[in-house]
């Protein structure tokens, strides 16, 4: 319950602290690749787990950030968040197996970004943002349904996930959930 609330806090502070313009010029709805490169690479270099990544990506989007450049923050965070791979991958795997990972994963984040400004616009100008919003959560259901009830067995399954979890983030911020 502690790290909840300090990930609550931090998501406040955050939220109050960036300026909303520079924001959303940085990562807003016309940020373009500029946004998505700007949220992998923050995203990598956040630390913390999800009582920290989480909070701060809500924060980003009150703050006027896209929720393309807020998944690809948080696919980022998720796939090459150095934390992990400094405390983990390079003492278990070693550094070339970490390197090798980290460059295969990088295209990953900007790609969900970008796939999912693609689907999310396309839903919400045919339907409203709460039914965009409502099938959204569904397919994170399903994906979670999926993942406890068969598993996940490889490093591509964890990609799938991912994109598909990120997607959850965009759907707060165009559904108001």
């Amino acid at each position: 319950m502690p790290r909840v609330l300090a990930g609550c806090l931090l998501g406040g502070f955050i939220a109050e602290i960036l300026p909303h313009d520079k924001v959303s010029r940085s990562l807003g709805p016309n940020s373009g690749l500029k946004g998505l490169l700007i949220g992998t690479a923050f995203g990598a270099i956040l630390p913390g787990g999800p009582f920290t990544a989480y909070p701060v990506a809500a924060a980003l989007l009150t703050v006027g950030a896209d929720f393309g450049a807020t998944i690809a923050m948080v696919v980022s965070w998720t796939l090459i968040g150095y934390g992990r791979a400094v405390a983990w991958e390079l003492p278990i795997l070693g550094t070339e197996f970490t390197l090798w990972r980290i460059v295969i994963s990088l295209p990953i984040p900007v790609l969900a970004g970008a796939l999912l400004r693609i689907i999310m616009g396309i839903l919400v100008d045919r339907l409203s943002p709460k039914k965009a919003a409502i099938i959204g959560q569904v397919v994170v259901i399903a994906t979670m349904l999926y993942a406890w009830q068969i598993g996940v067995h490889s490093y591509g399954e964890v990609l799938v996930l991912g994109l598909f979890l990120g997607e959850a983030v965009a759907l707060a911020a165009i559904g108001g959930l």
